[in-house]
């Protein structure tokens, strides 16, 4: 199921630990696991792990954007209203005011979930350069083969963490929109107002 109704909201919030991840312990086992051979050429299997770890990297960074962007427009749209709408609260409009509390409370939200997308998530960091020394050592021919393993844990994992970057970017991005369709109320409320003092 897409969108948000097949989201968790309590996985996001709450996320998982990244070991308990069953895509995460299944490439800790090919890791474990990999015998390259010898006569095969593995080389287009280093280049496609290397392409698909640029391509989460990206997706992951173009995540914060968005995330960013929410709580700028958010932000920055809820203060002014705030500020606008206390500076001009009198008893003639206080039903204005009381329509737009829903619009306030989901942009609250809103922000507090593209927050949560720009928080740092446990990813594995790819091996050092000492690690691919040993391992050139350690499986002479099969070293660069055997050593997909650990790109594959370490791909594995950034993709889960995009993954829950992406449901939080989602789940904000929507509660965006409903805050600006949420801007309804207040405008009914100016209209039957507007409408009742003719």
């Amino acid at each position: 199921m897409s969108g948000v109704a097949g989201l968790d909201l309590r996985v996001c919030v709450n996320p998982p630990n990244l070991e308990k991840d069953e895509r995460y312990r299944e490439a800790e086992k090919f890791k474990q696991e990999i015998q390259p051979e010898k006569e095969v050429n593995y080389d287009w299997v280093w280049d496609y792990a290397c392409e698909t770890h640029n391509h989460i990297w990206e997706r992951y960074k173009e995540l914060d954007n968005k995330a960013n962007d929410i709580i700028k427009y958010l932000g920055g749209g809820v203060g002014l209203f705030t500020v606008g709408t206390i500076a001009n609260i009198s008893s003639q409009n206080v039903w204005l005011v009381v329509c737009a509390i829903p619009s306030f409370l989901v942009s609250l939200a809103s922000i507090f979930f593209a927050v949560l997308a720009l928080q740092p998530n446990p990813v594995k960091l790819p091996p050092t350069v000492e690690s691919a020394y040993n391992y050139a050592n350690d499986y002479k021919e099969t070293g660069k083969a055997t050593f997909l393993g650990q790109w594959h844990l370490v791909i594995t994992g950034m993709d889960v963490a995009a993954k829950l970057k992406s449901d939080r970017v989602l789940v904000a991005t929507w509660m965006f929109f409903a805050t600006i369709g949420l801007l309804i109320l207040p405008l009914i409320q100016a209209i039957a107002h507007f409408r009742s003092a003719l």
